[in-house]
């Protein structure tokens, strides 16, 4: 008796959880809504931190030097004409090869089956594996960097 007490209170529970259950709803239109996409006020803004410095620990001390931030160039060198660089002035000229980039513009004139022609298509195609082309501009031709769009 008392087992089918058990199971009729179990039943009663199943039902009224399911009669508290929200019903679906319907739009009117029967077109489905796109969901809401995130802005740019709902999500999270981090912030950039340093990194701190670790403590070095007695076995590696003797063997890593703390270097200096900016470099030091010595006067003698100075009067010589170095300076200290920095990066943002180093300017990449893109790949070596071995024909200039007059030679790659006129060998692209040849017919196709000349070496001259292929050797100019490599060389073209090292340059835009490198993110680069060559065009003539105001009637010189230079090496710029490419952006797909010719």
């Amino acid at each position: 008796m008392a087992d089918s007490d058990d199971d009729q209170k179990k039943v009663d529970s199943i039902k009224s959880d399911s009669s508290q259950q929200a019903t679906p709803v319907s739009s009117s239109g029967g077109a489905a809504t796109k969901e809401a996409e995130p802005t740019a006020s709902s999500l999270s803004k981090t912030e950039l931190k340093s990194a701190p410095e670790h403590k070095l620990s007695p076995e590696v001390i003797d063997y890593i030097k703390k270097q200096e931030a900016a470099i030091k160039v010595p006067e003698a060198l100075k009067n010589m004409g170095v300076s200290a660089g920095i990066d943002e002035d180093l300017v990449v000229d893109g790949p070596k090869l071995p024909i200039s980039d007059a030679k790659i513009m006129q060998g692209l004139q040849y017919p196709v089956n000349s070496s001259v022609r292929w050797l100019s298509e490599l060389a073209l195609f090292i340059l835009k594996q490198a993110h680069y082309t060559v065009k003539v501009v105001n009637g010189h031709i230079k090496r710029i960097i490419y952006t797909g769009k010719e």
